[in-house]
């Protein structure tokens, strides 16, 4: 699951830029940025100041803050409930470990068998899962001018990435970019994202936006 804050340091990381320049353009503290990009919220002054700091790094790479801060929400609501589920497990072994030797035994047992259980189910559940897939440039539903236009986004690294049925080359980070060019009137793209893990075809994902070249483009 991509966060916002690899979200963030993945596309500081492609445009080349320092954390130093970033904190002296933008008034945030390094180590707020730092703790920013290692989705340690809990380090920033309090939740109103994180997404305003979380909107403002946005913007300064040029990404739809309201994406990244639903990132930010969406994974800070998976940790809350992991830390749940972790507490709820530990007062349950706790419980366990003041009962009788033979029940501990078998609990141990089942404990293991879930465990084996939840790991095939996950490893199931993350080969069918579509890839991510986020378009950072351009913005969807836009009129240029011009007849070529620049695309930049992210995706799993393990991904095969498609515009169109063409191939699109994935960096190491996930990160891609290409050139497209558009014809005049409304052009529909079409990006796919397959996984292709242990030489097999998992679940892919498409992604539709529509460009207008003028006329005179």
């Amino acid at each position: 699951m991509l966060t916002a804050g690899q979200l963030l340091k993945q596309v500081r990381a492609t445009k080349g830029l320092s954390l130093d320049l970033i904190a002296a353009q933008t008034n945030i503290k390094k180590e707020y940025l730092k703790a920013i990009e290692a989705d340690e919220y809990d380090k920033l002054p309090s939740e109103i100041s994180a997404n305003g700091f979380v909107g403002v790094y946005a913007e300064f790479l040029g990404i739809d803050k309201n994406r990244a801060l639903a990132l930010k929400r969406r994974a800070q609501q998976e940790s809350m409930h992991a830390k749940q589920e972790l507490t709820q497990r530990k007062s349950v072994d706790t419980a366990k470990v003041h009962g009788w030797q033979k029940i501990a035994g078998i609990a141990g047992i089942a404990a293991v068998v879930l465990g084996v259980i939840m790991y095939i189910f996950f490893q199931i559940r993350s080969f069918q899962t579509p890839p991510s897939l986020e378009i950072i440039k351009p913005d969807s539903d836009m009129t240029v001018s011009t007849s070529m236009i620049q695309i930049e986004g992210l995706t799993d690294t393990d991904s095969v990435l498609t515009l169109n049925d063409a191939t699109i080359d994935v960096r190491n980070n996930g990160f891609f970019t290409t050139e497209y060019t558009l014809t005049p009137g409304v052009n529909t793209l079409v990006f796919k994202a397959t996984k292709n893990s242990l030489r097999r075809t998992g679940n892919n994902y498409r992604y539709t936006r529509a460009f207008k070249r003028s006329a005179n483009g």
